[in-house]
């Protein structure tokens, strides 16, 4: 049996991957910033890493924000009109209070495979499931 993690469990791993990418990317900036230092000087070194560092911070915080679309997209998910499923709604209701998060949205997916799936950035969290 597959044990299920808590939130503070799952919000300690996401934050240790989005460290690892941001550290993923800053080491390269390092790398090119001492090479600017040993061509241009001390000055320039720091401007260089400034500016790379920057810039990978912007691009892995980006990601991050569109990852939920980018999964809805990819799987086809489809919203799921308010009002019109009223148990899977008064149900992620439910979860929503008992986790402390507010109620995530609902989407359908109609393909074959996986049945269901939960998403979230940290802003916005959604459940997709197949129409039963």
């Amino acid at each position: 049996m597959c044990a299920v993690p808590d939130a503070a469990d799952f919000e300690s791993s996401t934050d240790r991957l989005v460290r690892a990418a941001l550290a993923a990317g800053l080491v390269p900036a390092l790398v090119a910033a001492t090479l600017v230092v040993v061509v241009g000087g001390l000055l320039a070194g720091l401007v260089a890493f400034l500016a790379a560092g920057g810039l990978w911070v912007a691009v892995v915080l980006l990601r991050i924000r569109s990852a939920v679309d980018r999964v809805l997209r990819a799987t086809g998910a489809r919203p799921v009109a308010e009002g019109s499923a009223p148990r899977w709604e008064n149900l992620l209701e439910g979860l929503g209070l008992s986790s402390g998060v507010a109620r995530p949205e609902l989407f359908v997916v109609d393909r074959p495979g996986a049945n269901a799936f939960a998403a979230t950035d940290g802003r916005r969290s959604v459940v997709a499931a197949t129409p039963a």
